[in-house]
């Protein structure tokens, strides 16, 4: 039993890990722009401006690997799910058996829902717009303003 549940999961796992990659992959591409140099002549595009790494960070990485892991926990939370409904079809009146699996199916919902209510906390936080006090909008890289020199 536990050489064939160590199969399951070893599969499980290969099919997220690889699948994820070829989903990931499908997504949004957008081919690199090379950004125009200042020295030559013409308009500079905002789309050639190029990302600071804390941008791209903040919005590529992080929200994907966070998503990923939060996918991860959730299908652990619904897989004790239904080892729990088995153990509880198989306690046979066994009070000790029937009360572990009611436990581990408690765990198991409360996962799921800390699963699905972290999801829902990181997209809020990731589609969030921060804006200064005078209404401009902030890109989150730290700006340094040079004063002018007096003559």
């Amino acid at each position: 039993m536990k050489k064939l549940l160590t199969y399951i999961l070893l599969t499980v796992t290969l099919m997220t890990t690889f699948g994820l990659s070829v989903a990931y992959a499908e997504g949004d591409f957008k081919f690199q722009v090379v950004p125009k140099p200042k020295n030559l002549p013409g308009p500079v595009l905002e789309e050639n401006k190029p990302e600071s790494g804390r941008t791209a960070l903040v919005d590529n990485i992080l929200p994907k690997y966070t998503v990923t892991l939060i996918g991860f926990v959730g299908a652990a939370a619904l897989l004790f799910l239904v080892i729990a409904g088995v153990r509880f079809g198989v306690a046979y009146g066994n009070e000790e058996a029937v009360e572990k699996a009611k436990n581990q199916t408690i765990y198991a919902l409360v996962g799921f829902v800390i699963a699905l209510l972290s999801y829902t906390i990181v997209t809020i936080i990731v589609n969030l717009e921060f804006k200064s006090s005078s209404g401009e909008q902030l890109d989150g890289s730290p700006t340094i303003e040079t004063p002018e020199p007096s003559e």
